[in-house]
């Protein structure tokens, strides 16, 4: 036997011979790596045709699905029927060897959190003088109503506990929140705890890309190390805590969701599924953090891929917007049911630009930063489908949980 033979198992299905393997001594012949192959030309980006020829006695057009060949058991029976051509092979061993690349990534996942992406510990860490905690326990409440999750001292009491303050609160107010809102006093320019907090706020305000440092005023204190020319919010009653809280969640709708990304076992495994399952045509997939629940009990959400493109050849009146490029993104709408159950309630909503890298990671980021292009109203024309669902401002909510590795792939809605 040798690679690039078709032949016929027990069952009569075609098998292709990939490559050499130890002796069989059972049967005594080479055992060989064998691949199924599967009726028709398949899809997504681990399939690779074998188009029926005079030579190799298919009597159709098949595939192999290279994302079995992982874990694949080799077999050698029946008879041989023809041989396919070696750019097939050669094709399939690239694609193999990408398949391999991402299983690499499971042997480092013990160094990081069970996490594909690692995303924030809070949406917002708010930095305040003691004499002005009233205004600060009014801005937490605020925004923990709707949905953000905030630093907040009196929210962490169990957590600080015992905790080193000064490495802790560094940590926080460097590399663990989206953002942090400053309550700009006398009392806070003179406070030791609000001089570290600021020191490490504007330590991470330096190299971040986006707004981090979001100062309010309770009066005109300049603050060290704070630029004059930088904008900020004032706050003198109820009204503007609530106008400052929906201010932030309108800001924060537009900012990325994640530092850098890292993957789960759990995340390969559900791309793995999309890919077979959905039909989508995918490397990454994230999803957007803003839901809203429809009658039937989903959390419908906006998912976004990260493929090949495919645009071009499609035609028709539901056909996505045709992208330039190798790659492209790709808009589904999602739903989750149980906050586990993710969900394909329309495969194919629109197509977006995306650039080529060669870095999964860099991928994750660039989608959850097309996501967040969206603004509210946009976002809800996208979870709307003709008559049937209508959603206002009021119904949009926000989720802790966006990740892809915190769900379970479903078909129930396939």
């Amino acid at each position: 036997m040798n690679p690039g033979e078709v032949w016929l198992d027990d069952s009569c299905k075609p098998l292709l011979v990939l490559d050499r393997a130890k002796p069989d001594r059972l049967i005594g012949i080479e055992m060989i790596d064998f691949a199924w192959l599967e009726p028709g030309r398949g899809s997504g980006p681990w399939t690779v045709p074998v188009e029926r020829t005079t030579n190799n006695g298919l009597d159709e057009d098949m595939h192999v699905n290279c994302a079995f060949l992982m874990s694949g058991e080799p077999k050698a029976f029946g008879v041989l029927i023809g041989n396919v051509d070696p750019g097939v092979l050669a094709r399939i061993a690239a694609t193999t060897e990408e398949m391999k690349s991402l299983a690499e990534l499971n042997e480092r996942v013990n160094r990081f959190r069970a996490r594909d992406v690692r995303k924030y510990d809070y949406d917002v860490a708010l930095s305040f003088a003691g004499a002005n905690r009233s205004w600060a326990s009014a801005m937490a409440e605020r925004l923990t109503s709707q949905g953000l999750r905030v630093f907040y001292d009196e929210y962490e009491k169990a957590n600080l506990w015992g905790k080193d303050l000064i490495q802790h609160l560094d940590e926080v107010y460097r590399f663990r929140a989206r953002c942090c809102i400053v309550f700009i006093s006398k009392d806070y320019a003179s406070s030791v705890w609000g001089s570290h907090e600021l020191k490490s706020a504007l330590a991470r305000a330096l190299v971040a890309n986006e707004d981090y440092l979001l100062p309010v005023r309770l009066d005109d204190t300049d603050l060290p190390g704070l630029q004059p020319s930088v904008s900020y919010l004032t706050l003198k009653s109820s009204e503007d805590v609530h106008q400052v809280a929906d201010l932030l969640i309108e800001k924060l709708g537009r900012q990325n969701l994640v530092s850098y990304a890292e993957f789960s076992a759990k995340w390969v495994q559900n791309i793995l599924q999309i890919n077979d399952l959905w039909d989508v045509d995918c490397l990454a997939f994230c999803l957007d953090p803003r839901f809203v629940m429809d009658e039937d009990g989903f959390e419908r959400r906006i998912g976004i891929s990260y493929g090949i493109n495919l645009t071009s050849p499609r035609t028709g009146a539901f056909a996505p917007t045709e992208q330039k490029g190798a790659n492209v993104f790709g808009l589904h709408l999602m739903g989750i049911l149980n906050r586990t159950k993710l969900c394909m309630l329309d495969q194919w909503l629109d197509s977006l630009p995306a650039r080529t890298t060669g870095r999964i990671e860099d991928a994750v980021k660039d989608a959850y930063e097309a996501l967040a292009q969206f603004d509210d109203e946009q976002y809800l024309l996208l979870l709307s489908d003709s008559i049937l669902h209508k959603f206002g401002k009021e119904s949009l909510r926000i989720s802790s949980r966006y990740l892809l590795d915190e769900f379970d792939i479903s078909t129930e809605m396939g």
